[in-house]
């Protein structure tokens, strides 16, 4: 086969062969890719392969009729892919950083102990005789 001529496999045979050896396999990878584009729709690598194996399909069709369907889901993947490749290689705008929430200022509070450990020299206050009993 060449690219011009696109599936499915003339002869009958090698077909039934083929079918019988990869269908269930090629079934196997598109649920798996699926998947993978359920948790990541923008994986444009899953994307090709869900191209090829689609294409895959067709080429084990019985006639070319059969194979238009495949052949028609295999080309709205290569877009898909080509979409997403083009919108991943566009710059993207860096997101604007949020402005700090302004929160009001809190109150700290410091122990005596750690003012204590602070201190270099401790000076008691000298207070005149009488102001000692006039408590002042």
């Amino acid at each position: 086969m060449c690219p011009a001529d696109p599936g499915p496999l003339p002869s009958a045979a090698p077909r039934t062969e083929l079918r019988g050896s990869y269908e269930a396999g090629i079934e196997d990878g598109m649920s798996h890719i699926r998947k993978a584009l359920e948790l990541d729709p923008k994986h444009d690598d899953a994307m090709a392969y869900l191209n090829l194996l689609f294409r895959l399909r067709a080429d084990l069709e019985d006639t070319p009729q059969a194979a238009q369907p495949d052949i028609a889901q295999a080309n709205e993947w290569v877009q898909r892919t080509l979409e997403v490749k083009r919108i991943k290689a566009s710059p993207q705008p860096a997101p604007e950083a949020a402005p700090p929430a302004s929160e009001p200022p809190r109150l700290i509070h410091v122990h005596g102990n750690v003012q204590a450990e602070n201190l270099v020299r401790r000076l008691d206050p000298e207070y005149p005789a009488l102001a000692s009993p006039a408590r002042i």
